[in-house]
């Protein structure tokens, strides 16, 4: 976490910097492969897009 000076009144505020946690990053992948599946001709190809737009850099890691 990180505090920075707010706008307003030169109070503090919270930013979270932190990377989503794995099993919420995992929900999400499943649930983005689910979304875009039909546009792919294989599984592994949707796979592969899903993660390349969350920044993980192999398909298999996709797998797990």
């Amino acid at each position: 976490m990180v505090r920075i000076p707010a706008l307003d009144h030169g109070a503090l505020q919270t930013i979270s910097t932190e990377a989503p946690r794995p099993s919420e990053l995992r929900q999400r992948a499943v649930r983005m492969v689910a979304e875009v599946r039909s546009n792919y001709e294989t599984e592994s190809a949707a796979m592969g897009a899903v993660a390349e737009k969350l920044g993980i850099w192999s398909r298999e890691t996709m797998r797990n």
